[in-house]
């Protein structure tokens, strides 16, 4: 359980999603990433541009992607083939071989037509969120209890203020 000063950190911090559109899903390996808001010019560590989203999630833990109470996207569907055709060729490392591939796609796809805002935001004792997009989308992260390490984490690439992390130890 997290105390709640953290708690109210979270909650503070990720008020800044409030309204922000969602501007893609993607994966690094088996962790789910999610962009938000407007694109900002970030220069790296190398001193490069590179173009970002002010606002990004990165959850290495449980999470679903729900329309009403039918989950669209888990994350075990990182180690679901796309579809029986792809099974024994199946290679969770390789983009494009996964349901999650397939189907974030499509899910990209349709938010850059119909764009989703952020309307609202809870979050639990565990560090647990609910994130409720304007087309009727639920984003459910679900840290591991008990979890060791890293759970989810905020990021700010254009701002002082640094990232946002939850875990348990």
């Amino acid at each position: 359980m997290l105390t709640n000063h953290f708690i109210d950190r979270i909650k503070s911090t990720l008020s800044k999603l409030s309204g922000q559109r969602i501007q893609k899903i993607g994966r690094a390996a088996n962790m789910l990433w999610i962009s938000f808001g407007d694109d900002i010019v970030y220069i790296n560590f190398r001193g490069e541009p590179v173009v970002k989203s002010e606002y990004a999630l990165h959850m290495q833990c449980n999470w679903e992607i729900l329309d009403g109470n039918k989950i669209i996207l888990e994350q075990e569907d990182f180690y679901v083939p796309k579809d029986e055709a792809s099974y024994q060729l199946f290679n969770v490392e390789q983009f494009g071989n996964s349901k999650f591939d397939k189907v974030s796609i499509e899910f990209n796809a349709a938010i850059k037509t119909n764009p989703a805002y952020v309307v609202n935001l809870n979050v639990d004792a565990t560090g647990g969120l609910e994130l409720e997009l304007s087309n009727n989308l639920i984003i459910k992260v679900c840290p591991d209890i008990p979890s060791k390490g890293e759970s989810w984490r905020f990021l700010m690439p254009n701002s002082d203020e640094g990232h946002l992390v939850v875990f348990e130890d």
